[in-house]
Order: C-alpha cells, then sequence, then structure tokens
C-alpha cells in the first residue's frame, strides 16, 4: 500500500522538508497569487500523494530485486522488497571492511524520494534478506489527494504554518501568505487616498477591494495581488486598524474608531483581585459559572453553543457593553490577529441592525448603549445572543413582557458618599432575573461614587460588608442570594463573582446559610 493512503503517515510519520517549502515557493511564484495555509496544505498533499503514486509505478515496473548475496553493478535498477519496494539505481560500489563476516562488496543506492544509502552486496553469509519473495501487487481502491485532505488536511496545515513563519520571504496577512518579492509597491500617495476613502466612509470598515475600487488606482495588476500588497502595506501603518474576523480583512481609520475599544470605560476596568479558591464550595462554582462574568476563568470545552443567555450587571448595562464569557465567545467573531473585530449585531424583534465591536484583550462587546435604551432595560435584565447568521450578523434578543410594577432593590446615594440600598416599586417590560435586578435612580452619581471610592483605596472587604450591611433590611429574614450580592457590589466596585464569594466566606461577619445564600452573622448583629 502506498503510504499517503494510511494514518501512520500522516499523523505519526508526516514531516515537512525542504522540498515541500521550495514546491510551494515556486507555486507562489508562478501563480502571482496569495494563498491561504489550507489552500497551501491541499497543494502539499496532493503533491506527495503524486510523488508517491510515481514511487508505486515505478516499484509495480519489473525489476531486479535486490539480495544481498547476490552481484550488484553500477547503472543496476534495484527494487528493495523488505524497504516497501523502495525502488533505487546503483550509483557507487566499493570492497567492505569487516573481516568478522566474511568478503563482502558495498553498493551506494539513490533513491527517487530520499538520501542516498549504501547495501551490502556479494555477501557470503546467510542474511534473511536473500529469501524474501516477490510477490504479485495487488491494485487497492485508493483515496484522492482531496480525501486525504479531508481527513488530515488540519494537521498538515498546523506543521505548514509553523515553517512558513520561518520563511525570510514569505510574508503573511490574515490566513494568506505571499513572496515579499513579488508585492507590487504601494507609496506613500496610495496610503493618503486609502486614508481619505476611508475617511468619507465614516471610518469604515472597507475590504481593501473596496478601498481600490475607490482610489482608481492598481487596476494594471491581478485583483488578489492588489488587495494583498495594499492589505500589506496598510497593516504597517498606524493609521489603519485590521478590524475582520477570521475569513476577512476589513480595514478602519484609528482615529475614527469609538475610544472605548482601545482602553476598557472607566466602570469596567479591573485590576485582579487574588483569593483562595479553596474557601468556595462546589455549589459556588456552578454559580460563578452561571454568571458567565468576563473575569472568571474556566477550562476551554469544545462545545459551541447555539445560544447564549446573560444577565447585565450595572457596569455593562451603564457603558452599553455585553461580558465576553465562555460560551459568548465561542459565538461571537474571531480573528487571527486583529484585537479589535467590527461586526453587526442584529435584533431579532425588530431587524434593526447595530454596529458593534469585540474587544477580545478586554473581554466585552461594546456598542449596545442604544439596543438597551431602546427597550428601557435595567441592570439584571435577561439578554439572549445567538451565533452568526448566513450574513455575518449575531442575532439578539430581550423576551418582552406585559408592563407590570415589581418591588426592585434600587441603588443610591447618600450625602454624596454613602452607598444605599432600599426597595422600591418600578414598571417593567422586559424578562430579568429578579435576584440581580438592581435600578439606580442617578448613575452619575453612583458612577461618582465609585471614583470616589477607587481613589481612596477602598478594598473588596470594605464594599461587601457595605452592601451585606445595605441589603439587609430589605430580606425579612435577612439571607441575601450569592447573584445579588454580585450585582450590588458592582454598582461601584468592578469584581468578578469568585473574589467576591471569598471574601464572605473568609470573613467572621458573615455567614454562609447553604443554597447560596449568606447572611450577617449574629455576633455581628449584636
Amino acid at each position: 500500500m502506498m503510504k499517503t493512503q494510511t494514518r501512520k503517515f500522516w499523523i505519526d510519520s508526516f514531516e515537512i522538508q525542504q522540498p515541500d517549502i521550495d514546491y510551494l515557493v515556486n507555486v507562489l511564484l508562478e501563480s502571482e497569487m496569495p494563498l491561504s495555509v489550507d489552500e497551501m496544505a491541499l497543494l502539499l498533499v496532493r503533491y506527495r500523494v503524486r510523488r508517491d503514486e510515481r514511487r508505486a509505478q515505478r516499484a509495480s515496473r519489473p525489476g531486479r530485486v535486490y539480495r544481498p548475496g547476490e552481484e550488484h553493478d553500477i547503472g543496476d535498477d534495484l527494487v528493495f522488497l523488505h524497504l516497501d519496494r523502495l525502488r533505487g539505481e546503483v550509483v557507487d560500489k566499493r570492497e567492505g571492511g569487516n573481516e568478522d563476516i566474511g568478503s563482502f562488496t558495498v553498493i551506494a543506492v539513490e533513491f527517487d524520494d530520499g538520501p542516498t544509502r549504501e547495501f551490502a552486496s556479494e555477501l557470503a553469509a546467510a542474511h534473511p534478506v536473500n529469501d524474501l519473495e516477490d510477490e504479485p501487487i495487488v491494485e487497492e481502491k485508493k483515496l484522492t489527494a482531496e480525501e486525504i485532505f479531508i481527513e488530515y488536511g488540519g494537521h498538515v496545515a498546523e506543521l505548514l504554518q509553523a515553517q512558513l513563519v520561518e520563511h525570510p520571504d514569505l510574508v503573511r496577512l490574515g490566513q494568506y501568505w505571499f513572496p515579499r518579492s513579488l508585492l507590487i509597491e504601494i507609496n506613500e500617495g496610495h496610503l493618503n487616498l486609502a486614508e481619505a476613502v476611508l475617511f468619507m466612509h465614516e471610518g469604515g470598515p472597507l475590504t481593501a477591494s473596496d478601498i481600490i475600487e475607490q482610489m482608481g488606482m492598481l487596476d494594471d495588476v491581478g485583483d488578489r495581488l492588489a488587495e494583498f500588497s495594499l492589505n500589506y502595506a496598510m497593516t504597517a501603518d498606524g493609521r489603519f486598524d485590521e478590524v475582520g474576523p477570521s475569513g476577512q480583512v476589513l480595514w478602519y481609520l484609528m482615529s475614527q474608531e469609538p475610544a472605548e475599544v482601545h482602553e476598557p470605560p472607566a466602570l469596567l476596568a479591573y485590576e485582579p483581585i487574588p483569593f483562595s479558591e479553596g474557601l468556595l464550595l462546589d455549589e459556588m462554582w456552578d454559580l460563578i459559572e452561571q454568571i458567565g462574568d468576563e473575569h472568571s476563568l474556566f477550562e476551554e470545552t469544545n462545545v459551541i453553543p447555539e445560544e447564549v443567555t446573560l444577565r447585565i450587571t450595572y457596569p455593562h448595562w451603564r457603558e452599553g457593553t455585553l461580558p465576553l464569557s465562555r460560551d459568548l465567545l465561542k459565538i461571537f467573531p474571531t480573528a487571527f490577529q486583529s484585537e479589535r473585530i467590527r461586526f453587526t449585531l442584529i435584533d431579532e424583534s425588530s431587524g434593526e441592525e447595530y454596529p458593534a465591536w469585540v474587544v477580545r484583550t478586554e473581554g466585552y462587546v461594546f456598542g449596545l448603549a442604544t439596543w438597551y435604551e431602546q427597550y428601557d432595560l435595567l441592570p439584571g435584565s435577561i439578554v439572549t445572543v445567538k451565533g452568526m447568521d448566513d450574513q455575518g450578523r449575531v442575532p439578539l434578543s430581550i423576551q418582552q413582557k406585559g408592563t407590570q410594577t415589581e418591588w426592585v432593590v434600587t441603588a443610591s446615594v447618600e450625602s454624596n458618599r454613602h452607598l444605599r440600598f432600599e426597595s422600591r416599586s418600578r414598571k417593567i417590560a422586559n424578562d430579568y432575573d429578579y435576584l440581580m435586578l438592581i435600578d439606580v435612580d442617578d448613575p452619575e452619581a453612583v458612577d461618582t461614587l465609585a471614583g470616589v471610592l477607587k481613589r481612596r483605596g477602598a478594598t473588596l472587604d470594605e464594599i461587601v460588608g457595605t452592601v451585606m450591611h445595605e441589603l439587609t433590611p430589605i430580606f425579612p429574614q435577612g439571607n441575601i442570594h450569592g447573584k445579588t450580592i454580585y450585582a450590588a457590589v458592582n454598582t461601584v466596585y468592578r469584581a468578578p463573582p469568585g473574589p467576591i464569594f471569598a471574601a464572605l466566606q473568609v470573613s467572621s461577619r458573615f455567614d454562609y446559610q447553604g443554597g447560596l445564600y449568606w447572611r450577617i452573622a449574629e455576633s455581628t448583629e449584636a
């Protein structure tokens, strides 16, 4: 069987060799067209299969079988049965030099797909290879190169990518590669025109093809080469930002991007808080995963959900953002290199579209302020996000209910210095998580207090104590759910649930009641 027909070859034995790279570089030079790593991986599979087929065809032709006990001369075409019918030509011959095994000669054999190797000839001593019998080759149904690629192409592409990055004359943009020496010259004039085109389109996003069309230049070269060359030049110019998801290259003017996609909005800024994970019970970890704070760390899974349901916390409600939880991260667009990704949200109910940004490094999605305002959402409202549709848009929705009056935990600021919580009635028309629902009567006052607390170095323990003291009178039994505590703390202090629950567990001021409820300890109340 041809070795390229086996899993063992592609998974255990396959390595990228210099002839492979030379072949692919020649393809790029001859075609003058950028290729993706997947396209090159398919070409490489075809190349290896063709080479293996030639070897198999040559091995199947009648030829002299190599036997160590026989004499062989320069120019002999030999078939090596013990090497899977590998075929080679004798290119040199010399006397052997080992007295222990008697007289013999050494022949050098050159193979089509490997280095020259030496073998014994005219060997007087017995050798098992002398006894091998040539058997007729049975024709077997072979997999095509395309079928092999479907099965093993991902592995080949991964190995190939590692080799391509080391090549001095190849440059990469997104998933495409091209020889540096064939890039067309993109000068400052071209880039100035590209900037003007983007500026006329409110900063972007536009593809290189869109920009070239409106520039009215670079029409004397192939489209793909022109686009790659312009894309590559724009990556080196600080005026431009590549904001496309995987598989797309989209450009935006840095100067026209929202400030919130370069620096986290003030209320989302988070300094990691160390805590002892051993303090938390399994049910607390389950709740942390359910809450889906972007700063809660969990092991990655291969499961891609069809939709994700989120509860909006105060800082995200205030800044018009969504947290990039582990599950949500799998739904939103990804990119090879871009720190920011521009995409479109679509309201499932109205069909209205909203420009939005994924800021992966900081863990949030920006651009929902108008949508939150349109539906009069509150912190604690439930939002559902689905995977991208066939037009590359991400659908989101809320469950609207008839307007009803509810008693809601409400945050306020007293005398510009003290955080207060009380229960007030409010009309609500959308679905919400009652345990996380918090109204804020004066967001600017609350934000000002948060800034004051941050400047004077307030600690998480201090904030948790204030929140527990203020929430206790609202709940008749004095038992407060972890969700409520987390939501209340985050009105003035950004922290994921893990450190908050640890602060509750480690302090003698609070008692855990089970079922994810805490209360102020009786000794403290007295």
